[in-house]
Formats: structure tokens, C-alpha cells, sequence
């Protein structure tokens, strides 16, 4: 037993205690012989935690006086732990209620170093816990960042040019009517275990995408077969023409995985990306550069990231991404609006949400600006679900149409900024004699989306990837809620829009049926846009490399850290 665990079964044996023991009382009380018991307070004392006299002739007691309090001692220790990094085993020494104390703390270690730590590492916060890093499952933001940095894919969207770039396909091409597709796949390229990548990889990935249900399960469906050839050649043949195959293949779901995966393959990923992931628990994930990266090695050694869902509250931090304005200690901050936007929708098997004229209605009641303020940092209005599309004008066509004293139930993950926006909703329907019951769960139990007949209106926010293109399209065509109590009627002219766009070889004329495609959601009330969200990138003066991505995040591999 250690040393500080002998010290609180004493401290709480003297509080219940109310004379001076004697060593044999002592030596009971720690478990040990009275011989041990000598020994284990001699180290106590000279640690400063407490002063024992021994007693000297028949009939005396010892003296025995503590000079530290228990739990300040476990304190010091749990955070000498915490300042080396070592978060498991900080944790691990205490009980339930004390880490959540330990929890709240955290973002005070943020900056922390341990002494003599010369390596180019990093801690950042992470607002919630990481579900899965399979590609094929991921449905967030935060996975999908992750992803990123730990997996590669064939092509990749170069944010500055806004065009596709060679990734691990150097080259590839298509043949007149887009419906064969040829990758020729880079040499020397291998996986995070030291396995060489070969094209049955890529093989097995396109085909899982194809064959795996799941939210982007319909966006892969026209795969007909894909074939190896010579020369590192992957070939995918299609049902259909699809001139946007190239840009479904640089997605964060599309990321190559060995086809010889384990069965905790989720939770501990082996991809071929800069970072690989080499350690996790419920408290942290860390990043460490993969030296045998196919390209330009990362600049830093190692990435800690911390969960802690209040770390927005700490201006000691690396570097932070989030909502929030920025914090007082950040010599940088970088705010950018995301692409998508928070929107409610709503159950359309309700009485009071069947017809366009009953969801405009409730569209119209929540026009900004009676929703938001002019000031909010985390929430900008929206009148369409980009940023750059109005079709919303602001002007109230349709009364609400809800009955007074209506409770609805709204249905939103658990997050501040989502909490905050359903409060504005709610305070809002309120004025309109309406009542509403929000819901906030977490984030891996809403997309699992078993709250479907619970909910009267859902709370969601999309944000797209950096290839605007790509995220419309698999923000119209995936399997979301807003489609699945969408008509039948209306679904089957999504779909042949949808349909139409893949065959557009122009990326002009796919961004303008994707705006008239929004329209039609927007002005039927199949999704109402409610507002787009601003996130920030807060970032410390020896941090450089930061630059902002749509998801509000930054890419690691280009970080690095000037001296202190």
C-alpha cells in the first residue's frame, strides 16, 4: 500500500479518535506490526506531514500530531502526476466524487509541463468524450477531425486552391461518360503497424462503404465492383455517371483502413496518416507523429488531448477550438463561421406540423431577430443553410399555427451552444403561449436517433467539410432526420436531383441545384434554419502553423512551437 494511502486510514483513524493512541492502537489502525508502524511514521515525519514523539517509559503515550490534512496530500500528489501528464493514474487514485473535482480542474494543467520536457508536444481540450474512429461509422465534427489526422485517403480537398489533390492515388482519371474511374496508388506507403498498403486495401475499404449500413451507406450504393491491376491500379466501376467519385474519395468516412482490422479496430485505429493514435482512455487521447509518414513528417512529436467539457472557462491552454468568445490569455484567435447551420425540424406525424403552411408558421415565429441577440458569440441568424444562401427574406407569411398551451418536446445532444440555442427557442415559443421541454442527450445516443417518436421538433447543426461541393451532397442525400419525416413524394424528387448533380461535370452548375435544392427544403419547412455557428481557435504565442478549417478545427500536422 502506498505511503499516502497508510496516511488517510491514520488521519481518519484519529479523527474518530478522541486521545493520544498508543503505537500498538497505531500499528492496528495501520494494519503493519507496531515495528512497521515505527517506520512508516518516521517517513511521514520526514515528509512533513506529521510529528510523532514516541513515548519514553511505562505508562506514557506517544504524541502524535498531523501537520497536513489528507486530502491536501492527495491533492499534491494528483497534481504532481497531473503536471507530468499522467492523467490515468491521477485519476485512478481517487473516488468517484473527487474526480469529478479532479475533472473540473483539469484545464488548470492544460499548460503544464513536466520538468526537464524538451519534446514538441501539445495538450488541447476536447469539449466530450470520442466515440468511434472507424471511418466507416464516423458522424461528427470531432471524429471526423480525427480521422483525418490518423487515416489518409486517395485524394484530398486542398483547402487554399479549393480543388482535389493527389493523397495516396498520385494520379487517376475517368473515362468519357465518368462512370469507370482509374487510381494509381503511391509506392512504399504502410500503416501505423509497419503492414505495406496495397491496393486489396483499397479494394476492401470501397467495398465495406458500399456493403456497411450506415448514415453515408446510399452514397456508395452505385459501386459496382472495384478491381486491381498492375502498376498499384485500383479500378471502380459505377451504375451511373458520377463525376463527384473523386470527391466522395478524399471524404473523412472514405479514409483507407487494412483489410485485416481488430476487433477493437473503433476504438484503436491503425490508419497510414501523420499522426498515429498511441494511447486512449476515458480521459485522453494521444497523438504521436508516425515517422514513416508518406510524406512530410509532423512538426510536433505528440498531441495530448484532454477531455474536458468546460475547458472553454480556462485561458491556460495550447491551443483551444470551440465556442465561446475568446478567452483573455489567448494571444491569438481566429473566428470563422461554418459552413451548414443549426436547424430545427420538425415531426411531421404531429397534428400541428403536417402541412407547409403549419411548419412555416412555426418558421416564421422564430424569424430572427426575436430569437437571437446581436451580440451572441456562438450563433449568427440564418436565412438558408448556407451561409451565403437567403431564402428566408425575414418577413412573416404564416401565423403559428400551434395551439396555446401546447407542450412540445425538443430533442437536441447535449452540448452549451446546442443547450443555449433550445433555451432561445424556448423562450421565444413561450411568448406564443407555448410550451417546451427540451431533451439534451448525449452526443452517442442522438445520432443513434431511438428518440424519433419522442420528439415533436429536433434541434441538429450541420457543418461541412471543407469541399462545400461534397458536404451539400452528403448532407442532402445521407440518411438524416429531416428526410426521414420528409414525404415520399418528396423524397423521390430529392433523389432525382440529387441523381442530376453527379452527372454535372461543372462545379459551378452542382453548387447552383444544391441552393435550389435548399430552397425547397427551406420554403416547404422540412428543415427550418434557425442559426450558423461561429467557432473560434484560441491559440498560445508559442503555438504557430494554426489555420482554421471548416469544421473549426485545425489540421495537427502543420503545428509547431516557437521558443517558450
Amino acid at each position: 500500500m502506498r505511503l499516502i494511502d497508510q496516511f488517510q486510514k491514520l488521519s481518519s483513524f484519529l479523527a474518530e479518535r478522541g486521545e493520544q493512541p498508543g503505537l500498538p492502537a497505531l500499528a492496528n489502525a495501520l494494519s503493519c506490526s507496531e515495528r512497521n508502524a515505527r517506520l512508516l511514521l518516521r517517513k511521514m515525519e520526514q515528509l512533513g506531514w506529521l510529528r510523532w514523539e514516541a513515548a519514553r517509559g511505562r505508562g506514557r503515550f506517544s504524541r502524535l500530531q498531523l501537520l497536513a490534512s489528507s486530502q491536501q496530500l492527495l491533492l499534491d500528489r494528483v497534481s504532481g502526476l497531473l503536471e507530468k501528464g499522467e492523467l490515468e493514474e491521477a485519476f485512478a487514485s481517487l473516488d468517484g466524487e473527487q474526480r469529478k473535482q479532479l475533472a473540473a480542474r483539469l484545464p488548470d494543467y492544460l499548460h503544464a509541463r513536466a520538468a526537464g520536457d524538451s519534446g514538441a508536444r501539445l495538450r488541447i481540450p476536447l469539449p466530450r468524450s470520442v466515440g468511434t474512429l472507424d471511418p466507416c461509422g464516423v458522424m461528427a465534427a470531432i471524429e471526423g477531425h480525427l480521422i483525418g489526422q490518423i487515416f489518409s485517403r486517395l485524394t484530398e480537398f486542398d483547402r487554399r486552391t479549393q480543388r482535389l489533390v493527389p493523397a495516396l492515388a498520385h494520379y487517376w482519371e475517368s473515362d468519357d461518360e465518368g462512370k469507370v474511374w482509374h487510381f494509381w496508388l503511391r509506392p512504399g506507403v504502410r500503416f501505423h503497424d509497419g503492414s505495406d498498403l496495397d491496393p486489396e486495401d483499397v479494394r476492401h475499404t470501397l467495398l465495406r462503404l458500399r456493403d456497411t449500413p450506415g448514415h453515408y451507406q446510399a452514397l456508395y450504393r452505385h459501386l459496382v465492383s472495384v478491381e486491381t491491376g498492375s502498376q498499384r491500379r485500383v479500378t471502380c466501376r459505377l451504375q451511373h455517371t458520377d463525376y463527384l467519385w473523386p470527391h466522395f474519395l478524399a471524404s473523412a468516412n472514405a479514409s483507407i483502413a487494412p483489410r485485416q482490422r481488430s476487433a477493437d479496430f473503433g476504438l484503436l485505429p491503425v490508419g497510414t496518416g501523420p499522426f498515429r493514435l498511441s494511447r486512449r482512455s476515458e480521459y485522453r487521447l494521444t497523438l504521436s507523429a508516425f515517422e514513416d509518414y508518406y510524406r512530410e513528417r509532423a512538426l510536433l512529436d505528440e498531441i495530448d488531448l484532454w477531455v474536458i467539457s468546460q475547458a472553454g472557462a480556462s485561458a491556460d491552454f495550447d491551443l483551444h477550438f470551440g465556442n465561446g468568445a475568446a478567452s483573455p490569455g489567448a494571444t491569438n484567435s481566429m473566428v470563422r463561421m461554418l459552413s451548414g447551420c443549426a436547424y430545427l425540424m420538425c415531426n411531421t406525424t404531429r397534428p400541428w406540423f403536417r402541412t407547409v403552411a403549419q411548419r412555416m408558421g412555426l418558421a416564421d415565429w422564430l424569424t430572427a431577430p426575436d430569437l437571437l441577440d446581436d451580440d451572441d458569440a456562438d450563433w449568427r441568424p440564418a436565412a438558408g443553410m448556407l451561409p451565403a444562401w437567403k431564402h428566408r427574406d425575414g418577413g412573416r407569411r404564416h401565423s403559428i399555427r400551434i395551439p396555446k398551451q401546447t407542450v412540445l418536446t425538443l430533442l437536441t445532444a447535449r452540448s452549451d451552444s446546442h443547450l443555449r440555442l433550445a433555451e432561445k427557442i424556448r423562450m421565444r415559443l413561450n411568448a406564443a403561449q407555448i410550451e417546451v421541454k427540451i431533451v439534451a442527450l448525449p452526443f452517442e445516443e442522438f445520432v443513434q436517433r431511438k428518440w424519433t417518436d419522442v420528439a415533436d421538433v429536433a434541434l441538429c447543426n450541420e457543418a461541412l467539410e471543407d469541399d462545400e461541393d461534397l458536404g451539400c451532397y452528403e448532407w442532402f442525400a445521407g440518411d438524416t432526420q429531416f428526410r426521414r419525416w420528409m414525404s415520399a413524394e418528396r423524397n423521390r424528387v430529392l433523389d432525382a436531383r440529387l441523381q442530376a448533380i453527379r452527372r454535372m461535370q461543372d462545379p459551378a452548375d452542382r453548387m447552383a441545384a444544391y441552393a435550389a435544392i435548399g430552397r425547397l427544403i427551406v420554403q416547404e419547412g422540412w428543415a427550418i434554419p434557425v442559426a450558423h455557428d461561429v467557432r473560434h481557435v484560441q491559440v498560445d504565442a508559442r503555438v504557430s502553423g494554426a489555420a482554421s478549417t471548416a469544421f473549426g478545427l485545425v489540421p495537427f500536422a502543420d503545428l509547431w512551437l516557437r521558443d517558450a
